[in-house]
């Protein structure tokens, strides 16, 4: 995503879309004068998948998001009633858990990418 000031007075706001929780992941202003002109460029892809049981059944649970270098917490979002996860997180490697599954997977996030990770038992 890319935020392209106009070259005249004034203040220009980007926020990113709400991730699953209906938080706001980040919001940058930037004030810009008649001389000078910026782009800022937000490094975010999608996280997306499902969580099923050892059967294929769908889980409704917990997803923990989880940057695999420095061990924060991304992110942790609800499935719906189809076991189906999405949020919107910084591009990088995450371990990605399901409170239903004893299982971790992992994946990289590309910006203005979307990655597909299914969690089974």
């Amino acid at each position: 995503m890319t935020l392209e000031p106009k070259a005249e007075a004034g203040l220009t706001t980007l926020q990113m879309p709400e991730n699953a929780t209906g938080e706001s992941l980040l919001t940058i202003s930037t004030e810009t004068s008649e001389h000078e002109a910026g782009t800022i460029v937000i490094d975010a892809g999608t996280l997306e998948g499902t969580v099923t049981d050892a059967d294929g059944t769908p889980l409704e649970t917990a997803v923990e998001i989880r940057d695999t270098e420095t061990g924060v917490v991304a992110d942790t979002v609800m499935t719906d009633d189809e076991g189906s996860y999405k949020t919107t997180v910084s591009s990088g490697t995450y371990e990605i858990a399901a409170e239903a599954v004893e299982s971790t997977e992992a994946a990289t996030v590309e910006m203005d990418e979307t990655t597909t990770v299914t969690i089974s038992r």
